[in-house]
């Protein structure tokens, strides 16, 4: 083997190459600056299907599986729901944070997505056919047991209830209240007894 034979083999180990087709996404050296093996030269995205990667809390630990679906809104479009699943599940509760990463993939063509972009995330852990659910606002949690105002004749009447929760924005209620019941949205500006005429709106998915 000749002396330029060995130059040039020696050089292959020199040269870096992407593992993946995609595109930089961020460069953190500059052309000439001196890197050694623990030196990051690009941070690359990859040009196949996005992945949304989240934390879930603790008090999910365990429930989680893979598979599991998931309803996904993009901040350009919240009112968008793209279908996906999960895909990744960390083996692990990070302790720092309380969270367990979790990742999803789209089950369907979401359109461009740049990488670093919110993605609101839904994943269905369990479903209930005529469950009973309502805004964690209008709970009040001061007492020894949680009540909600229901609106019974035009009067406000105060009721225990039990729920079950978790960390979303609307709980299921297990105890307390019936499909048809009116629950005021914002319990504290209610009093026992007081008239009102109750606006309806829609209840929660």
């Amino acid at each position: 083997m000749s002396a330029i034979d060995e130059a040039q083999l020696r050089l292959r180990d020199y040269e870096i190459r992407a593992p993946m087709a995609g595109r930089v996404l961020i460069r953190p050296v500059d052309p000439g600056q001196v890197v050694d093996a623990r030196t990051e030269i690009f941070q690359l995205g990859s040009s196949g299907p996005p992945d949304v990667e989240c934390e879930i809390d603790e008090t999910l630990a365990g429930k989680i599986r893979l598979g599991m679906p998931a309803r996904l809104a993009l901040a350009r479009s919240p009112s968008t729901i793209v279908p996906g699943q999960v895909t990744f599940v960390a083996p692990r509760v990070d302790p720092a944070t309380g969270g367990q990463t979790v990742r999803i993939s789209f089950s369907a063509n979401p359109g461009d997505v740049p990488s670093g972009q919110t993605v609101d995330v839904n994943i269905i852990v369990e479903r209930r056919v005529a469950a009973i659910a309502i805004p964690r606002s209008a709970i009040l949690t001061s007492g020894a047991q949680p009540t909600v105002a229901v609106v019974e004749g035009n009067q406000v009447t105060f009721r225990e209830i039990a729920f079950q929760d978790w960390p979303a924005s609307s709980v299921i209620v297990t105890q307390g209240l019936s499909a048809r019941d009116v629950v005021v949205l914002d319990p504290a500006k209610v009093a026992e007894g007081q008239t009102i005429r109750p606006k309806l709106t829609e209840a929660p998915e």
